[in-house]
């Protein structure tokens, strides 16, 4: 009897192990975390480059391309978790957190930068009213 029990609960937990399994057409969670992040960042750039632009490349393909992907392998692996909301959540949680930390740190520079264009307009305009003083005192 309790060899049965032993035999049914390890075949029940392979079958259910199987049936958990993700497709090998369907991007694991960190992999495709990875590719929603190079989207979101291309239309971003693609909203900043001229529209017009015949120069301007497809960036989705080089996404593809990097990743060793293709559309259809980008949908089934969308819908995939677009029917786990929790799982996407915690993507795009993650996603959020990363552009944060990036805009945080380029954030420390912009204080810095603005200072020393400060300071240097300050030091062109003493330079500025030096010369007039200079110049005055010669004429006077």
């Amino acid at each position: 009897m309790f060899r049965k029990l032993i035999v049914i609960f390890i075949l029940s937990g392979i079958f259910s192990c199987q049936n958990n399994k993700v497709s090998s057409e369907i991007l694991d969670q960190k992999t495709y975390k990875e590719v929603l992040k190079e989207i979101i960042l291309s239309n971003i750039a693609r909203q900043q480059i001229n529209a017009n632009d015949s120069i301007s490349p497809d960036l989705l393909s080089l996404i593809y391309k990097k990743y060793h992907i293709d559309s259809l392998q980008l949908k089934k692996t969308t819908d995939y978790y677009s029917n786990k909301p929790e799982i996407l959540e915690k993507i795009y949680a993650e996603i959020e957190i990363e552009f944060k930390k990036q805009s945080d740190r380029i954030e420390k520079f912009k204080p810095k930068q603005q200072k020393t264009q400060t300071d240097s307009i300050k030091i062109l305009k003493e330079k500025i009213n030096l010369k007039s003083l200079i110049k005055n005192k010669k004429d006077a």
